[in-house]
């Protein structure tokens, strides 16, 4: 059974052995509320793996901003691997997973760095937001130090339409199909 390194508010990451790992998204509540029926929020956390991913692959093709970030091996197809219960005993999304590069370190959040790396951090953040606007970058994680420069960047952040998404789901207890298409159609 392949073990877990750690786990976010969404997803847990989990050691596949060769170096890489897997963030894999398990199902989680987008609201307070006691939850009925998953489909919405399993719909929601679906929209803030794609947000990540799509950031990672709208960098890959430029060599200064991959430089902050773990190597992105592609999306993760979760049929064949061992995996056990996740970290919060919820079962994991399915096609909400992708593979990156292990890194060791201890996340932090970019607002709580100091010192010279933040500005640089800021710059990075910036220029990654401009090529997908729709990915709110103020909430990222960085290791310090980094693989390769004083930082790496190893969490995007959340999608902008999550809030939306929260609202939407606490007050109605559904999103409504209209809700959902347009949340679909502007991907991140």
């Amino acid at each position: 059974m392949l073990s877990i390194l750690g786990s976010g508010g969404f997803a847990d990451i989990i050691d596949l052995g060769d170096e890489t790992v897997a963030k894999v998204y398990r199902r989680a509540k987008h609201t307070h509320d006691p939850v009925e029926d998953w489909e919405d929020h399993d719909f929601v956390t679906a929209r803030l793996f794609e947000a990540e991913v799509r950031a990672y692959e709208s960098i890959q093709d430029d060599s200064e901003l991959v430089r902050f970030t773990p190597k992105y091996f592609g999306r993760l197809d979760l049929a064949g691997l061992d995996l056990g219960p996740s970290s919060t005993g919820q079962p994991y999304v399915p096609r909400c997973a992708f593979r990156i590069e292990r890194l060791s370190g201890h996340d932090v959040k970019v607002r709580d760095v100091a010192g010279p790396p933040r500005e640089e951090m800021e710059n990075v953040l910036k220029l990654i937001a401009a090529r997908l606007p729709r990915i709110d970058v103020l909430d990222a994680s960085c290791f310090v130090p980094g693989a390769r420069e004083a930082f790496t960047i190893i969490d995007f952040a959340l999608w902008s339409g999550h809030s939306n998404a929260q609202f939407y789901l606490s007050t109605y207890g559904r999103l409504s199909p209209e809700l959902r298409a347009g949340l679909t159609a502007g991907d991140p």
